[in-house]
């Protein structure tokens, strides 16, 4: 394993957030290598030691992984809670990796580092239509999570110059966030989130990375047939 697992780290506080990307784990052919995803055809032994060692990489005793619908359900999770199908998980247990796939769509994280609150979200075109970023945003603030003192940190997703789409699909998200329209036939994913977390007053960070043009992470649009990298975010014990 020559090459770090990591594409980017932040720390707020006692909160991490990590991207990783597809070098030094365990999968092979065009999984190579460390794909997270234990649905895209992947042996599902190397999986699970991928998933062991991102734990490790979190420092965290246990993980929690988004089952992505590209829609705009969200739960709310601690380490006994059994994860169900979604686009967003928000907790505020301790050592608890939450974690969002993705291979072009946009992971991201929301961090309040004051009341110990995080959440991950899986944004495509689908949850910019189906308002995904503001359902997570309002499950965060349900469980105590304060936009103005909090982060917003976005992963790599596909760029608006690689995004083509059917020009009623571009139509279909400007209807819901004008911000997403490149032209009639791209669409920027990120600019959307952007847009629709703008309102709740969140500082945005973004994690630089166009997902079609970096070899680095796993790309739905350029390979097909691959993995997916993560968006990861724990919070960690205080030391008393």
């Amino acid at each position: 394993m020559s090459k770090s697992p990591l594409f980017a780290e932040r720390q707020y506080g006692e909160i991490s957030v990590a991207v990783t990307n597809r070098f030094g784990g365990y999968s092979n052919g065009p999984f190579n290598s460390l794909n997270l995803a234990d649905h895209v055809g992947d042996e599902q032994s190397a999986v699970l030691i991928n998933r062991e060692l991102l734990c490790q990489l979190l420092n965290a005793d246990s993980l929690k992984v988004l089952a992505a619908t590209h829609g705009s359900d969200v739960s709310v999770v601690d380490a006994q809670t059994q994860v169900v199908a979604g686009d967003g998980l928000v907790t505020n247990s301790k050592n608890l990796g939450l974690v969002a796939l993705a291979a072009d769509c946009l992971p991201f994280a929301l961090v309040d580092p004051f009341a110990q609150i995080v959440a991950v979200g899986h944004c495509g075109w689908q949850g910019l239509v189906a308002e995904l970023p503001k359902s997570l945003a309002n499950e965060f603030l349900s469980q105590g999570g304060v936009p103005s003192r909090s982060v917003a940190v976005l992963g790599p997703a596909i760029c608006g110059t690689c995004y083509e789409v059917p020009a009623d699909r571009v139509a279909m998200v400007g209807a819901k966030c004008s911000h997403a329209v490149v032209d009639v036939r791209h669409l920027d994913i990120t600019a959307g989130v952007k847009e629709q977390l703008g309102e709740y007053g969140f500082e945005i960070e973004q994690i630089a990375g166009c997902t079609a043009e970096s070899e680095a992470l796993y790309s739905y649009r350029r390979d097909g047939i691959t993995g997916r990298h993560a968006l990861a975010v724990v919070i960690h014990q205080r030391e008393n």
